[in-house]
């Protein structure tokens, strides 16, 4: 009898946190996020908490009882089969996804509440919205939590199979790379010569002597497209030179591509999950825009995948990546390239590089690995310290590196200018505009409030401006917070459909040329452009397949797998996401708020990790 009461307690124990778990996801899933005061809602001011709770709740329920009914019986389902998978795991396994699902949701809430508000109102503006808020994000994080469960459940199960490739290796190589050209021809077809974007027109400008050159655009990117322009003057036809440079673009992304298909398989064993990374590259527009469109990130994506995959390989089979003197070749130009493409591409590699000797097998080779990154460095810094200088090249300008101070000086002018002291405005305007910096503040781009940065701003102007910003953010720390949040969330946060993150480089900046000889009145296959622009909105408007469009996800996967194998114990796996967690970092340092053609590299590294997710486990001794 006993025994039987025993039972019902537990049965209806586990009912009622079912049930509880399943309302608290719901309402943290379909509530508005928007606030709102009490005097906004239609209420007597005499009514109590209770009935203002319930008339707050009326206004902002987002959906009709029959979808949220319909959520709340999915969910039932969904933690009644999970909560009894999460009985046999040890508290030790548990707390690595507890940790990771409070970081997460911590990520949702800051994005809910800048999507909604433009600021951080949700969590704080008043105590009714704190209490909310508090609600939300333990909806979030305990769905995360169960969800991080099925993922490493079905990870478990589908790593253990092997598959291998059934077929003559080389030609399977040109298939793949001929069936991702075949792919992007649409793309090509439609953008032909290639769209030249501003950053671009303003390269081919440098290197063609029309604007002095600089460093602030990556001097050998710059090089590479003046020699594409001046191959097709050679023809006396910039269009051919615009094509030439797009068609170097596509190939050798496509042989990158094609590269990191195959080593995904290598390392994952899985035809079916290779297959649909295939496809992906193939064809999500994402890839068929990136390979069109005329800038450096196009090259620097592709050169990225490749100093990835050597990155994984020594990480992953170090004895055999030292042993053939190739792989020792074309790493280092890979990092050089990488370094060269990109101004942070020295920041990635470099620490990417010390983060190796981190693990027990690698430090054996340590002197391999610090010889190859003197090397690197040795020559990096020569070329931009020594010879740029000597050339007469520029240097970049040093407010790149200031995004984030001059945001948050910004957004602190626009809040609370009436608190500002004469001398705190003295100081801002030596480096700044300060009478324009308030209206000129933009949330998502930090580029408009650089561009009043003082070129001439001496080293003593720069002190007593963060002297000031310093100051100013004892004040008010909160809105230094916002603004950093709101210029980055878009990178850690995937719900937000913004026309950054939906940006396609599917354009010519006509008003930027001063040196190619090309009109905007000539349209090359206008009709079939715009079926493809119709196709890409299509693709943007089908659920699921439009999350794979924002660079929030990318972040979020590659988070999840780390979790994963650190429950794994699998730590060697987890050291090959380094440069991926410096490209984050990078990210959420740079002038815009989730631009896509930013987190490509990120995009792209993440299959690679996912694949080491899936591979056969190995046994790792003494790396903790």
């Amino acid at each position: 009898m006993d025994k039987r009461k025993t039972t019902s307690h537990s049965s209806w124990k586990y009912i009622l946190e079912t049930v509880l778990l399943s309302t608290i996801v719901t309402f943290a899933l379909l509530i508005s996020k928007n606030t709102i005061s009490w005097k906004e809602l239609d209420i007597g001011s005499e009514e109590g908490i209770v009935s203002k709770a319930l008339a707050w709740y009326q206004n902002n329920m987002k959906y009709d009882m029959l979808v949220i009914d319909i959520v709340w019986i999915l969910l039932c389902a969904f933690f009644w089969k999970v909560k009894k998978q999460i009985r046999s795991e040890t508290v030790t396994r548990k707390w690595i996804y507890i940790v990771t699902s409070i970081i997460l949701a911590i990520f949702m809430i800051i994005g809910d509440s800048f999507k909604s508000n433009g600021d951080l109102s949700f969590v704080y503006y008043s105590k009714f919205y704190a209490l909310v808020s508090m609600a939300v994000y333990a909806g979030y994080a305990l769905l995360i939590y169960y969800f991080m469960f099925i993922i490493g459940a079905g990870l478990e199960k589908y790593r253990s199979k092997e598959q291998s490739l059934k077929c003559d290796r080389r030609r399977l190589q040109l298939y793949m790379f001929g069936g991702l050209i075949l792919a992007w021809l649409p793309y090509i077809i439609a953008y032909f010569p290639g769209s030249v974007t501003t950053d671009a027109m303003n390269q081919i400008n440098q290197a063609l002597g029309q604007y002095p050159f600089s460093n602030h655009h990556p001097v050998v990117s710059s090089l590479f497209m003046g020699m594409f322009i001046r191959l097709g003057r050679i023809f006396s036809n910039d269009y051919l030179g615009i094509f030439l440079m797009l068609l170097f673009e596509v190939v050798f992304t496509g042989f990158v591509f094609t590269k990191l298909i195959i080593y995904i398989h290598d390392i994952s064993k899985k035809n079916t999950a290779t297959a649909i990374m295939y496809v992906y590259l193939a064809l999500y527009p994402t890839w068929g825009m990136m390979v069109q469109s005329v800038l450096k990130d196009t090259m620097f994506t592709a050169i990225f995948v490749a100093y990835f995959i050597y990155y994984t390989k020594l990480i992953m089979n170090p004895e055999e990546f030292w042993g053939n003197k190739w792989n020792i070749v074309w790493s280092t130009i890979s990092m050089l390239a990488v370094c060269f493409w990109r101004n942070n591409g020295i920041y990635v590699v470099l620490i990417s590089a010390l983060l190796l000797l981190c693990e027990k097998m690698l430090r054996k080779r340590w002197i391999g690995i610090i010889v190859q990154l003197v090397f690197v460095c040795i020559v990096y810094f020569v070329a931009v310290k020594l010879i740029y200088p000597a050339c007469g090249i520029l240097p970049g300008s040093s407010r790149e590196m200031l995004s984030i101070p001059f945001q948050q000086t910004a957004r602190y002018v626009r809040e609370y200018s009436d608190e500002v002291t004469e001398s705190e405005k003295k100081s801002i305007s030596g480096v700044l505009e300060y009478d324009t910096i308030a209206e000129k503040y933009n949330p998502d781009i930090s580029d408009y409030v650089k561009k009043t940065f003082n070129e001439k701003a001496s080293d003593e102007d720069i002190s007593s401006y963060f002297k000031t910003w310093l100051s100013m953010f004892a004040k008010h720390p909160v809105v230094y917070f916002e603004a950093t949040l709101n210029n980055t969330y878009n990178y850690y946060y995937f719900n937000d459909p913004t026309n950054f993150m939906l940006e396609y480089q599917n354009y010519t900046k006509y008003d930027m040329n001063r040196s190619l000889n090309i009109d905007e009145n000539t349209v090359f296959c206008d009709g079939f452009k715009k079926s493809m622009l119709r196709w890409t909105d299509i693709v943007k408007d089908i659920p699921i397949l439009n999350l794979l469009n924002r660079c929030g996800l990318y972040t979020w996967i590659i988070i999840i797998v780390t979790a994963f194998l650190w429950r794994k114990k699998e730590y060697k796996k987890i050291l090959v996401s380094a440069p991926l967690y410096l490209s984050i970092l990078v990210c959420i340092a740079s002038p815009v708020n989730g631009l896509q053609r930013y987190a490509w590299v990120i995009m792209l590294g993440s299959l690679l990790y996912m694949a080491l997710s899936l591979s056969p486990e190995v046994e790792e001794i003494d790396n903790e």
